[in-house]
């Protein structure tokens, strides 16, 4: 497991990664309360076939808070999650795990151009 910190155009996240960064991606969102480490038995499990990343959410684990509140809203979370989830990886193979965030999943979905092979 890898604990990674970024912070690019004022974005700033706490990321676990277990696996392998060529192997098909998948990327966790944690619920309420929750952070990327509510991925811990799972990334362990699924390390020798994916790449999985589960990312600590704004204000949640080590990712600091938004200092505004509209920041928090659907689109801009969306956004922030997009710019992240560049940070990392290449947008192609990616599969979604959720707990209660399945809302801003959908509206990745809705709202960028995710390209596979």
């Amino acid at each position: 497991m890898k604990e990674i910190f970024i912070n690019k155009d004022y974005n700033k996240a706490r990321i676990h990664q277990w696996g392998d960064k060529e192997d098909p991606t998948i990327i966790c969102f944690h619920g309420l309360g929750g952070t990327s480490l509510s991925f811990i038995e799972l990334g362990y499990l699924l390390r020798r076939e994916y790449n999985v990343i589960a990312i600590d959410l704004p204000g949640h684990g080590k990712t600091p808070a938004f200092e505004r509140e509209e920041d928090y809203e659907m689109p801009n979370m969306v956004t922030w999650i997009d710019k992240v989830i560049s940070t990392i990886t290449e947008k192609k193979n990616l599969s979604f795990r959720t707990f209660l965030w399945c809302r801003y999943c959908t509206l990745l979905f809705i709202h960028l151009p995710i390209k596979s092979n």
